[in-house]
């Protein structure tokens, strides 16, 4: 009955809503998942009883850099006009040592917008599109590995002429990364959270962590300790493909929350000990697929979940309620607030959710690159400290944590990356350093619920840092652990709660 109303169900995801949607079936509570033309979804959402809930089920984003300034947008205008000429231009992309960088993607807005990849060569022919009069307004250079990007306003490019470009390596820049990778412990927003006066028995050991997102890649000499994972990129969340991080996006987020050191890897993560389930999203992730990760979440007892996601709406019924019967189960959310740069995404909007805002710091990041980018003169300062132009901001913001610049771990080396997806791992494995150490979890709250979660949250609310960036952009300020290093606890095994 459901084609025959042109509504193909895909997916049921449980819940407390009824499940029928007319389909002619016993209501079992939960939500259909269903691909509907939009005409008939508004009218069924005209027509349906008060108890039945029709939304979206939209595509979540993991914060893509957003290269797309007034500059661009208005070349694009001119080039649609035809009021343009077009002339080739060569650039060559060079690395560590002046070696050709080869897949790099390579995009120069003039008036008009015109992309290229480089080859083994190095170099990549983009087109120079010009009214009467125009010019060369951005060059961007995405770098695939182990360099920082380039990005330059209002580059020195005319026609007929060829171009090289030296990215900067992570491996060669002593002044931002001394004696990396070998002997560099602790990025600069580690050592702002103070991880780095945390005792080494102090690791995250007893707790469990989710990490939803792109997959992550066990084999990277800092990740070797993970060991268990899920697909949710397929019909059903099963075992799959779970360690193919195509993206990088999750590998860069567990490098920070767990990173374990190894010969000629020194970085650590927040909490080496803990143990990481990984949840592959992306590509292609959905609420509905979210839904179905923290369902498992659940059943899987994890204690902190990380989600460096996000998608521009106030509210999902059908993940809000995941949510809640999470936190009810012990669960808690550290949530990435997102990179449009306006209002809190949902979920960090979540009632159920601590949402992470962004934060910068003058002298990390090199010149000519998205990171300086960020830092806009006319948006509070505090000491070297900056919010950057991305976050998203207002009241729902907790706390504010490292997220320019901030280097870790992808497949098959490191990279650095700016984003509230950035700050929200700094602070789910500070969670998880609480929830393993701190004496309250040992006691008080040691039984798995919402009254655990929200003391987590309370907690981390008051070892905040303040920093004069404002509550809409900074919450509470910024976690710090150096005022707890007396009354942390040594790891407890099995765990930090009842299991």
């Amino acid at each position: 009955m459901a084609r025959g109303m042109g509504i193909d169900v895909v997916a049921t995801v449980p819940g407390l809503l009824p499940a029928a949607l007319g389909t002619g079936e016993a209501a079992t509570g939960g939500f259909v998942v269903a691909e509907i033309e939009p005409a008939r979804a508004e009218a069924l959402r005209r027509n349906v009883t008060p108890n039945i809930v029709i939304e979206e089920n939209h595509r979540l984003s993991y914060g893509d850099k957003p290269i797309d300034d007034v500059a661009t947008r208005g070349s694009l205008r001119l080039a649609a006009a035809g009021m343009t000429q077009s002339f080739p231009v060569k650039l060559r992309i060079v690395g560590r040592g002046g070696a050709p960088i080869e897949g790099a993607v390579v995009q120069l807005a003039s008036d008009g917008l015109s992309e290229g990849r480089t080859d083994a060569n190095g170099v990549a022919t983009v087109t120079l599109f010009l009214a009467p009069g125009g010019r060369a307004r951005l060059l961007y250079v995405d770098v695939p590995l182990d360099h920082w990007d380039i990005l330059v306003h209002d580059p020195a490019i005319t026609p007929g002429q060829s171009y090289e470009l030296r990215a900067k390596s992570v491996f060669e820049a002593p002044e931002l990364l001394p004696n990396f990778p070998g002997d560099f412990r602790f990025g600069w927003g580690q050592r702002l959270m103070e991880l780095d006066r945390m005792p080494a028995e102090f690791d995250g050991t007893g707790v469990r962590i989710a990490i939803i997102d792109s997959g992550a890649d066990p084999t990277h000499p800092l990740l070797q300790h993970i060991k268990q994972g899920f697909d949710a990129t397929q019909p059903n969340i099963v075992g799959g493909n779970w360690a193919q991080d195509s993206i990088g996006h999750g590998t860069h987020c567990a490098g920070v929350i767990t990173a374990r050191p190894t010969s000629g890897h020194a970085m650590r993560g927040f909490a080496p000990g803990a143990e990481v389930i990984v949840f592959k999203i992306f590509p292609g992730g959905d609420f509905t697929a979210l839904a179905l990760c923290i369902r498992k979440c659940i059943e899987l007892q994890v204690d902190v979940v990380n989600l460096s996601l996000g998608a521009a709406v106030s509210q999902n019924v059908m993940v809000d309620q995941q949510l809640d019967a999470a936190v009810k189960s012990g669960v808690a959310f550290i949530v990435a607030a997102g990179n449009s740069g306006d209002d809190v995404q949902f979920p960090a909007s979540s009632r159920y959710s601590l949402a992470v805002a962004a934060l910068g710091a003058q002298g990390v990041f090199p010149e000519s690159t998205y990171d300086e980018s960020t830092f806009d003169p006319t948006l509070p300062m505090d000491r070297g400290l900056f919010s950057p132009n991305f976050t998203c901001h207002g009241p729902r913001i907790a706390v504010t944590a490292p997220g320019v610049s901030i280097v870790s771990s992808v497949p098959n080396g490191y990279n650095p990356e700016s984003g509230t997806s950035m700050a929200a791992p700094h602070v789910t494995g500070l969670a998880a350093l609480l929830l393993a150490h701190h004496p309250m979890f040992r006691v008080q709250f040691r039984e798995r619920n919402a009254a655990r979660v929200n003391a987590l949250y309370q907690l981390i609310h008051s070892i905040c840092a303040p920093v004069a960036l404002g509550p809409d952009r900074a919450g509470a300020g910024i976690p710090r652990l150096g005022s707890l290093i007396g009354t942390l606890l040594p790891a407890q095994q099995p765990g930090t709660g009842d299991r």
